[in-house]
């Protein structure tokens, strides 16, 4: 099992006689078998050798190795600093590299992700302008449409997709709203659109329309029928705004 593979690496003379590095991806995932095994390496790491556990939810840790880690919190980092990233080592325009960033969760590797699919976001960004635009006109057939649209994308990927560029979007609005465009990440080309919809819809609708694509984007992992998944999403969004 994976024990067995990590107590025979450590058993190996480090190269050069250097540090030995030991990465553990996500160890709450671990059983006690695997845990107990591993337990003493990780209480008494023979010299020069280190263990690195990543985890996003160190509560679900065994707490026979919790107990014997130093906990250090990597928080994600901010949209400037993702943004300013993606600007000077790899080549991004400004506004390219604040639309990835605003969109990416601190992440650099998500932000790159959305850059490389550029056309894609030009895609979800054209759907929800259509989608807010057809709920503004209480238009609920050609809203409906517009669901049916999103229903028939060709990846459940891109349909999570835009679902959080929506719930992006929504954040935006909702700054707005307060007066607070100053730390909105908006590009200049957005502002135009996102203001209009700030004007018009009541200031209730963001936080409420949130939790409809968050609810959309965790029901497509679910297998469920998307038909009648985004037609449901545009008829709650015509309720609310």
């Amino acid at each position: 099992g994976a024990s067995s593979d990590i107590l025979k690496k450590l058993s190996m003379s480090a190269v050069s006689g250097g540090y030995r590095g030991i990465i553990i991806y996500l160890p709450e995932s671990m059983n006690t078998q695997t845990a107990n095994m591993l337990l003493k390496a990780i209480e008494e790491p023979s010299e020069n050798t280190v263990f690195i556990l990543i985890t996003h939810s160190p509560e679900s840790v065994l707490p026979t190795i919790s107990s014997r880690c130093q906990g250090i919190r990597v928080l994600p980092l901010s949209r400037e600093e993702v943004s300013a990233e993606l600007q000077s080592r790899f080549g991004a325009s400004r506004e390219d590299a604040d639309m990835a960033a605003s969109i990416s969760g601190g992440s650099v590797g998500l932000a790159l992700r959305e850059l490389s699919e550029k056309e894609d976001v030009s895609v979800m960004k054209d759907l929800l302008r259509e989608l807010f635009g057809n709920l503004l006109r209480k238009d609920l057939k050609a809203s409906l449409e517009t669901g049916e649209t999103l229903a028939g994308l060709e990846s459940r990927e891109k349909q999570k997709l835009f679902c959080n560029f929506a719930a992006e979007a929504l954040r935006n609005i909702f700054l707005v709203q307060q007066g607070m465009d100053s730390i909105a990440a908006i590009s200049a080309s957005d502002a135009p659109w996102i203001r209009e919809i700030a004007a018009q819809c009541s200031k209730s609708f963001s936080r409420k329309a949130l939790e409809v694509f968050s609810k959309a984007s965790m029901l497509i992992d679910r297998n469920v029928n998307l038909k009648i998944l985004f037609a449901d999403m545009a008829d709650r969004l015509f309720m609310l705004i």
